[in-house]
């Protein structure tokens, strides 16, 4: 990762819950707006990531893991309709 401030894992955590690519969304966040704007994501996510993570536990996934698992059912629901 290439990231524009140094963050915490546990802060690249929080962000992968929400974003597909941190590290294209913090150079973005950085060079529009500043280094606060990724601290403000951090800080609104959290608690929706440590939710998630009790709710969930072991079989949490980030948000790139969810959006392949849509992408997946999507295509089998494809798949399945083709052979009706």
């Amino acid at each position: 990762m290439s990231l524009p401030i140094q963050l915490t894992d546990y802060e690249i955590k929080v962000l992968e819950h929400v974003y597909m690519d941190v590290d294209d969304w913090c150079n973005h966040a950085f060079t529009a707006v500043g280094e606060w704007a990724i601290k403000e994501s951090i800080d609104t996510y959290t608690a929706d990531y440590d939710a998630a993570l009790l709710e969930q536990g072991s079989s949490y996934k980030n948000r790139v893991a969810r959006e392949a698992d849509t992408q997946a059912a999507f295509m089998a629901e494809v798949e399945k309709s083709k052979a009706k």
